[in-house]
């Protein structure tokens, strides 16, 4: 929402309900505007009328009219952050909750993420988010959180949230990404996260809608510079992170991560 804001109003300071009043009256074309919900956001089926803004899902796509991203890379550098990083910052995001009701389905084992923690950090400093219920000011949504990985001798954002006592938690992960040029992510809220700053997104998907709306291609990519590559299993994902994170920076290999099909942004 906020880039077609952005763009249709040339950043000109309102309040919220005239934001909204040009959202639904100027931006949305006609065509997609099946009623105009009211001024209170909940779930998207509920009360606010959302879905019937934007339709069935939450994947539908509106490009076909003049849309522009903010450009979000820079904007958090002011942050002081006070952590352990003497090599290039690599982000790995991960969850484990419930997903369309049922068990988690797009999350990186625990035996992944030691061997991404082991390929990565001759070579960059690795910071994991993994969202914990009880963060500072985390907004927790319909999906419960199960049992937390241990992530011992990984470097995390606990760690830093520990040692940065008066940020809360989205101040920490925009500046860490504001920081960062290389992201993996998981199929959801991280892989857009990891999209608005540029750079080179790794996106674990097992499922969901994306592929079928092409929304990686039509959306994600168009929320930065950001260059998107899409796997769908762990195998893939240690190959991919193998090919654009290691051998850039060493001519060593790792052959057993070498190897199986992998898919990009670039089909979908």
């Amino acid at each position: 929402m906020i880039g077609r804001y952005r763009t249709h109003i040339r950043c000109k300071t309102i309040n919220y309900m005239e934001g909204l009043n040009v959202l639904y009256n100027s931006i949305f074309p006609i065509s997609i505007l099946n009623s105009v919900p009211r001024y209170t956001r909940s779930d998207g089926n509920g009360r606010s009328g959302w879905k019937k803004l934007i339709g069935s899902h939450n994947h539908r796509p509106i490009t076909e009219f003049p849309w522009e991203a903010p450009i979000w890379k820079g904007r958090f550098r002011h942050i002081q952050i006070n952590m352990s990083c003497d090599k290039d910052l690599l982000i790995i995001h991960n969850k484990y909750t419930t997903e369309w009701g049922k068990p988690p389905i797009n999350f990186i084992s625990l035996d992944v993420m030691k061997e991404l923690h082991e390929m990565l950090s001759e070579f960059y400093t690795v910071v994991i988010i993994h969202p914990e219920a009880n963060a500072k000011n985390y907004s927790c949504d319909h999906q419960k959180m199960e049992e937390m990985f241990d992530y011992s001798g990984m470097y995390t954002i606990q760690d830093i949230m520990n040692a940065n006592p008066s940020l809360d938690y989205n101040t920490v992960q925009f500046a860490l990404h504001d920081m960062c040029t290389k992201y993996i992510s998981v199929q959801g809220g991280s892989s857009r996260i990891a999209s608005l700053f540029g750079g080179t997104n790794v996106i674990l998907h097992v499922q969901g809608s994306e592929h079928e709306h092409d929304e990686y291609n039509r959306v994600l990519s168009r929320l930065s510079d950001v260059k998107i590559h899409v796997v769908s299993n762990g195998n893939e994902l240690l190959s991919k992170v193998n090919e654009l994170y290691i051998l850039s920076q060493s001519p060593i290999s790792y052959p057993d991560f070498v190897g199986g099909h992998y898919m990009t942004a670039s089909p979908f």
